[in-house]
This record gives C-alpha cells, sequence and structure tokens, in this order.
C-alpha cells in the first residue's frame, strides 16, 4: 500500500513540475529542470526495477522532496550563493576534444531568489598555468585523470572572478548528438536560410590541400526535422554567410535546439516510458561530468524551477578590440588582446587592462550586488 502511495506521489510531482517548468520558459532553468528531472525519474525506475529495499527506496525519495522543497539545507553556499560553473566541449570526434569552448559562471542566491550568467571568454590568459582558459579542464585531467580536469577549471575560474566554484557541470556535445537521435529528432523553424563553406571535419583538421578540412552546410529557412547529426552542425556553425555567420545568430539558433530537446524531453512519451528515459537517463550520464552528489539534483532542480524573468541578470566582460574601420569597441574595457609574442607562446590571448585581475574582481561584485546596467 505504501509503495502505490509513494508511486502516486512521484505523478503529482511530475505533473506539478511540468506546470511550473511550462509557465516560466526561460531556457536556463528549462534545461536544467528537464536534465534533472530525467536524471532523478531514470534513478527512481531502476533502482524500482532491482527491487531493492522499499524502506530504503522510500527513505531516499524522501530526502529527495525535502531537498527539493528547501533546497537551502543541501547547497554549499558562500554569502548566501551557489556558484555553479558549466563547461562545454566538442567531444572525442573533435580535434582538442577535451579543450571547453563554452564557460558559463552561474551563481544564485540561494534565499532570495536572484541569478547571474556571466560567460567567459575562452581565451583569457590564466598566468598561474601559463595558458588560456579552456585548456585548464584538459591539463587538469592530464595531471589527474579523474576529477583533476574540473578541480583545475573550478581555480581558474576562481583566480579569474574571485569567487568560490561551488559545483562544476561538463556537457559534452557530441552526447546530445546522441541524445536528439534518442528522442526521435527535434523539429525546428529555421528563420533564414544559410550556407557555411568552411564548416570543420572531425579527424580532418591538418588534411592537405586545406579545402579537405572542410564541407558546405546549407540551411533551408523553414520549419523542418533535424536528426543529431544535423542538429549540431546548425548549432555549431560558425562561418555561416551573412547575417548567421554571428555570435548572436549562433546563440539563437542553439536556443531553438535547447528548447527542442526540452519539449521531447517533458513530454508523456518520455516521462512516463520507463525503458526510454532508463535510455536517455543514460545517455545523459556518458555525456556529463560533474562534482554534483546526485543528492542534490532535485534541490538543483528546485533552484532552477524558483528563476522569473525578473531575477535574471545576463553580462559580460567588456574586451577592447580594435574594429576594421580604426575605432575601438567597449571603451571601458576590462579585457584587452594584447601583441602575440613569445610571453604568450605566440598564441591570440586577453588579459586583463589593468594587469591583473583585480578591477574584473570588482566588476563581478558589482553584477552580484546590483543591476547589471549601473556596473561600468
Amino acid at each position: 500500500m505504501k509503495a502505490a502511495e509513494h508511486s502516486q506521489t512521484i505523478v503529482h510531482q511530475i505533473s506539478k513540475i511540468k506546470r511550473q517548468v511550462f509557465s516560466h520558459p526561460q531556457l536556463i532553468r528549462i534545461l536544467i529542470v528537464s536534465m534533472f528531472l530525467i536524471l532523478i525519474l531514470g534513478g527512481f525506475y531502476r533502482q524500482w526495477g532491482r527491487n531493492i529495499n522499499l524502506i530504503a527506496l522510500i527513505g531516499q525519495s524522501q530526502t529527495a522532496v525535502r531537498h527539493f522543497i528547501d533546497p537551502t539545507s543541501a547547497l554549499t553556499q558562500t554569502n548566501n550563493r551557489t556558484n555553479i560553473l558549466i563547461l562545454g566541449i566538442g567531444g572525442a570526434d573533435h580535434q582538442a576534444a577535451d579543450l571547453t569552448d563554452s564557460i558559463i559562471l552561474v551563481s544564485i542566491k540561494v534565499k532570495e531568489p536572484d541569478i547571474l550568467v556571466l560567460p567567459l571568454p575562452r581565451d583569457i590568459w590564466i598566468p598561474s598555468l601559463r595558458a588560456k582558459l579552456n585548456t585548464a579542464y584538459h591539463y587538469g585531467e592530464q595531471k589527474q585523470t579523474s576529477g583533476g580536469g574540473l578541480i583545475l577549471a573550478k581555480a581558474a575560474v576562481s583566480e579569474i572572478t574571485d569567487l568560490p566554484i561551488h559545483y562544476v557541470i561538463l556537457i559534452d556535445f557530441e552526447g546530445f548528438k546522441k541524445l536528439i537521435d534518442l528522442l526521435g529528432g527535434v523539429d525546428v523553424e529555421v528563420t533564414r536560410s544559410f550556407d557555411d563553406y568552411r564548416y570543420p571535419i572531425p579527424g580532418k583538421e591538418n588534411a592537405e590541400p586545406e579545402e579537405l578540412r572542410y564541407e558546405h552546410i546549407h540551411f533551408e529557412a523553414g520549419r523542418q526535422p533535424m536528426n543529431g547529426e544535423t542538429a549540431l552542425k546548425y548549432v555549431r556553425s560558425r562561418n555561416a554567410e551573412g547575417d548567421e555567420g554571428t555570435d548572436l545568430a549562433r546563440s539563437e539558433r542553439q536556443k531553438q535546439i535547447l528548447l527542442a530537446i526540452k519539449n521531447k524531453f517533458l513530454s508523456t512519451k518520455v516521462i512516463f516510458n520507463k525503458s526510454k528515459l532508463l535510455k536517455i537517463k543514460d545517455t545523459i550520464e556518458d555525456s556529463l561530468i560533474t562534482d554534483i552528489d546526485q543528492n542534490l539534483y532535485p534541490a538543483m532542480a528546485r533552484l532552477a524551477l524558483d528563476f522569473k524573468s525578473k531575477n535574471l541578470k545576463s553580462a559580460n566582460i567588456p574586451i577592447y578590440l580594435e574594429t576594421n574601420n580604426g575605432n575601438t569597441a567597449s571603451e571601458s574595457a576590462l579585457l584587452i588582446h594584447p601583441e602575440i609574442d613569445n610571453q604568450y607562446d605566440y598564441q591570440w590571448v586577453l588579459e586583463p587592462k589593468s594587469g591583473d585581475f583585480t578591477q574584473i574582481h570588482e566588476y563581478i561584485k558589482c553584477l552580484i550586488t546590483k543591476q547589471v546596467n549601473s556596473c561600468p
């Protein structure tokens, strides 16, 4: 009887979570909720299928509910904030597969919902590493194959931001290609037709002649189904002609794919399909490396549910760059591009304009405590 009642409670919680997710469609929240919900439910189904001790199962579920109701009791915090680092890597089929090309800091005030999303340029030079920020995970894994990459990446971001990084999530984008195929593909509305004649072919980065390194990809405007391979090309294209070649357009394409994945995640065909849910859970776990304990997944899901647009702040660290017409971009910049020389191993890098990260520390402190547009 208790087992049946417990199962009904789980179903009720799923329905409640789905209503809250659909009522506040901000991208970061719904994606995190979807991912952690799949992991939570997949774990429940798998343990149930193994016929483990029901008392133990109920106890674990009670802990999950308690963390969902009161995430502040479960999550590590500093000054009432939990800081999470999100990293993205290309995956095994790409050259330098463990370089983190996407680096995002998410700082959350837990008790009074407030969230700062701050992307960090991958080319920031880290003096303590004598390398760029996007290499920290790579070098950490070389030193310590189990968890060293996460530790060094967190340390490098702390050096830049002067914030403790409590948790880190690393996502393998190749895994999301597999996930999309497992979901049966996604439907996407391509807003503008575009061509990219320099889309890199994995494994042919050094092919000669140079044109053999690239393929031509084309997307026609209109609604269309995409499998994992097509969707990955759609979001990773960097050299499209015209407006679709900008970072803004690429960001919008990524948002489209993530929303499409979310819609499939939360469909009844997935949530209540034990076999499919377990396969998706396994795929996510294969594509996800994190130091977040599984017992904290409900707390993470609840945090994501609590945020609304008015609580969300997004910013960037201003960069000083020369433009094509000789003018400068972002006169109040905190990062600059120095001359390429042996000090930086002849790499294109970004470094603090002031010579150290002190001004960046003050800027991030301002972003956390004030309105973004009031920070110099």
